[in-house]
Order: C-alpha cells, then structure tokens, then sequence
C-alpha cells in the first residue's frame, strides 16, 4: 500500500507489540515517505475499535482501506475441541470482522479486505474452527457486496516467507503434504491480491482462492476432494506441468543464454498468441504485455498455461508493471537453465516437438477450449476461485 501512494498507515494488535521484523518493515515505509502509527487494539472489542477509528478520523487523513488479518490458531481433532477453545479460535476472524465491517459502514472505504485460507475451500483436519472462521468472512464479504459496499476475501494458500508458517515448520509440512503445492511468497501473494482488486472492479468477486495446489497429491490427502464438488478437475497420478518441464529444461540444454531465453520467449508467445487470439507473428516478445491490452485475468492465464503446459513457474511479479515475454523468460532461465546447461543432448528436434505440441503443425495457435472456457466463466462471474 505503500508503495502505491498510500502515506498514513495504522497497524494493531491486540498487543500492540512491534517485533523486529516489523520494526524493519516500519522503517522501510517511513523511508518511503509513510506515517506508521502502531496501537494496541483488539479488532473485536467495539469500544477501542470505535475509539480508534474516531481518532484516525479526527487526524490528517480520513480512513480509506481497512485490512482485517487477524488469526489465532489450536489445532486439534473436532473430537478433542471444547467451546473455549473453539472460541479463542473463532472471536479473532468473526468478531473482529462483524465489529469492523459495522463500524465502518458509513464511510466511504476504497478497499475492505479480509484474508482467509485455501483450506475454506477443500477442509483441514485439525483445523474446522480456522476453516469455519473463515467460511464467515467469505460469507461477510458477500453480503458487502449485495450491499453495495467493498468487500474481498483472500483466501491464501501456503506462504513461504512471511506469516505463521514461518514460525511452525510442522505445519508448513503438514500443509504441503495435504496441498501438494509449491508455497508462494509474500511478494507474489500481495502481486495476486493486487491482481484481484482489479478484477473486482469489474466484477462482483467477493471472495478468492490464491495459491499453488498440486490437485492429485490433495485428493490423497483430502477425501472432500475426490467428492463431486470437485469433479470438473483433473487429477492425473502426476502433476501437469512435470513432462513438458522436463522437455523445456532439455530443449534449451547446451544454448547460450541468449538463444536459450528467446526459445523460451517463443514458447510463451505462443500462448500469448492464444490469450489475446491474435496470430503469433503480431506477437513482440519486447513489448510489454499490458501494451498488448493483458490484462489480470489474462495474466493469470498465462501463468496457469505456462505452468500447467510447459511447466514453467513463473512469479507473479513477473507479469507485472511493464514485464516483456523477453522479461519473463530472463527469470525463467535464472530457474531452469542452470540445469539445462549440464545437458546438451537435445537440439532444435526437441524444440519443434514441443512448438507443435502447443502451436500446431501449420504454424496455428490452438485454443485449450477447456481452458478457455473456465476462464471466460470466471471473467463473466469473477466469483471463482483463480488457482
């Protein structure tokens, strides 16, 4: 927020504790020109939220975006679970939401945003308070919306680098065990959330699932997903993108790295061919994408193609601001040429099999209709979740 304009920035806790690494992050928005106030304040106690916001609305600027990310977690079995505990688990989500969703009904707010998990979607034993506090602000978020009022739910998959997972390895474990996903960053989780408030803006999503889930490796973890909610999905013993990742780290073995990243370019414009339904040779692997009319979802689809056909993982950040195709395949070589260079096995054969395999023999871009057709459904909807 910060970095995108925002100059008066009010943090709370329940304690009101700054830890180190907040302390650096405090520091790194106040060089950027931001006022950091820090309050202790327990988001469902309505008496200091009210005072709270009556004080940040008596100072210089009014309050404009509200952040609700308060968690508290006990993982157990349901069996073992009492009230209090279901409680302790719930008030931090529920009532810390109902308070501040109430208080600031009558202002005129830009963004309204509360996180919830991937989990609210497919479940995790040990944790159906968590899931349920977090099905709440799915459901909050809605009624915002019916209402006219700003309103999104995140629901995060695993984050790698900042967060509680940071702090419980056991639980990342245990997590990527039942997801069978890569976790992202906080860098690129807040790109995604980006992302999605600029979709919402055209649409009426009030809640999003962001996160790398291997649907194979879930469904043997999770039974609710080999139920028929789920059954649109396909769920090979194996994930999509392992083949073709193989294919591209093999084709570009041995090139220097110039030729190595335009290969990958050429790849990438292919399916970017696709997205904007243009032919390949309008296709300028130095234009920026947005220049090319990209917008968020079409981001995301390439993200999703490049991943799910040519088992590239690109970064979020990759797609962002004024990123050239030549941009993004520099950072998919910083991934895969290292280990493509020890192998130089595989020439420019390889390269026309693979082109084919996602072009076509007579040079035309094929449509992964499948595809294509979930996209424009979540484009005509906004309500699904963009995995």
């Amino acid at each position: 927020m910060v970095e995108k304009g925002a100059r008066h920035v009010w943090l709370t806790s329940r304690s009101g504790r700054v830890t180190d690494g907040a302390k650096g992050a405090i520091r790194r928005m106040e060089a950027m020109g931001a006022k950091v106030t820090v309050r202790a304040c327990d988001a469902a106690d309505a008496s200091a939220m009210r005072a709270l916001i009556d004080e940040i609305e008596a100072g210089p600027a009014r309050l404009k975006s509200v952040l609700h990310t308060a968690m508290t977690l006990d993982d157990a079995l349901f069996s073992t679970l009492d009230a209090d505990r279901i409680r302790t688990v719930l008030r931090p989500k529920i009532a810390g939401a109902e308070v501040v969703d109430r208080l600031t009904r009558d202002l005129k707010l830009d963004l309204f945003v509360v996180y919830s998990s991937a989990t609210t979607l497919i479940g995790n034993p040990g944790q159906s308070a968590y899931v349920a506090a977090n099905a709440y602000l799915e459901a909050l978020m809605a009624e915002r919306r019916r209402a006219g009022l700003p309103g999104l739910a995140m629901a995060w998959g695993a984050i790698s680098d900042a967060g509680y997972l940071t702090r419980d390895a056991k639980t990342e474990a245990l997590l990527a065990d039942r997801l069978g996903g890569q976790a992202i960053t906080a860098r690129e989780a807040l790109a995604g959330l980006d992302m999605a408030l600029a979709a919402g803006q055209n649409g009426d999503a009030s809640a999003l699932s962001y996160a790398q889930i291997d649907w194979a490796s879930a469904a043997r973890e999770l039974a609710i997903v080999r139920t028929s909610l789920f059954e649109r999905l396909e769920m090979p013993e194996t994930t999509a993108g392992d083949g073709a990742g193989a294919d591209v780290a093999a084709l570009i073995a041995g090139l220097p790295e110039a030729e190595a990243r335009k290969k990958i370019a050429e790849l990438l414009a292919a399916e970017t061919s696709r997205i904007l339904r243009l032919p390949a040779e309008e296709i300028d692997p130095q234009q920026p994408l947005t220049e090319m009319g990209f917008d968020s979802l079409m981001a995301v689809d390439l993200r999703m193609a490049a991943e799910e056909k040519l088992g590239l993982d690109i970064p979020l950040m990759s797609l962002a601001g004024g990123a050239t195709l030549m941009d993004i395949s520099a950072r998919v070589w910083k991934r895969v040429g290292s280990e493509a260079a020890e192998d130089d096995s595989t020439g420019d054969e390889a390269l026309d099999t693979l082109v084919a395999r996602h072009v076509g023999e007579d040079g035309e871009i094929g449509v992964d209709v499948e595809l294509a057709a979930e996209l424009q459904r979540r484009a005509g909807k906004n309500e699904s979740a963009l995995n």
